[in-house]
């Protein structure tokens, strides 16, 4: 299994020459985000558990020609099924929807969901996702994310993380600037 740090690097590494932008779902993978590469181009859920691929959606299906990542915990992924029957309906070409399932939702102390006894990927396929991977390690994950780079979407790659990794990670105090700086860099493309 991976870890949830190294995921974030990989695909922050996989889109840094490229038209992308990364939208995080709340908790620790936001966090993380934060930490990893501030707020230049992406944008950070905080309080809105669940909506990371509803944003997602709405900025993939107004500027096709940017490739746009929602990246969910699956704790935030179960929240929202009724947001993948409309990106399943939408079906927006250049959508990537990753999940890293740890099993838990580790962000608030760890309590079991249900996501290792559910086959996420059949459940986006059956939504009319285009391609659903699952990835158990850095190998697997790497090509799959390439993959789906290369792919019409939506595109889905469930990822098997650890449940464990760094807690004390920096909070964004206000919205404000990654709004602004999401907005810039979607008028510039």
């Amino acid at each position: 299994m991976l870890e949830r740090r190294e995921v974030l690097k990989i695909i922050f590494r996989k889109i840094k020459n490229r038209k992308a932008v990364v939208i995080s779902t709340t908790g620790l993978i936001g966090r993380e985000c934060v930490e990893l590469v501030g707020c230049n181009q992406h944008f950070y859920m905080a309080g809105s558990m669940g909506l990371a691929s509803s944003i997602g959606l709405g900025i993939a299906v107004s500027k096709p020609n940017v490739r746009v990542i929602s990246i969910d915990g699956d704790g935030s992924f179960l929240m929202n099924l009724g947001g993948i029957c409309t990106i399943g309906a939408k079906k927006p070409k250049n959508f990537i929807h990753i999940i890293l399932d740890n099993g838990c939702y580790y962000s608030t102390g760890g309590m079991k969901t249900y996501s290792l006894g559910i086959s996420l990927e059949k459940i986006v396929k059956l939504a009319g996702y285009k391609k659903a991977f699952v990835c158990k390690n850095v190998k697997e994950f790497k090509e799959k994310l390439e993959i789906a780079l290369k792919a019409r979407g939506p595109i889905f790659l469930r990822v098997y993380i650890t449940p464990r990794g760094k807690r004390k990670l920096p909070r964004p105090s206000t919205l404000k600037p990654f709004y602004l700086n999401l907005k810039k860099e979607l008028q510039r493309w």
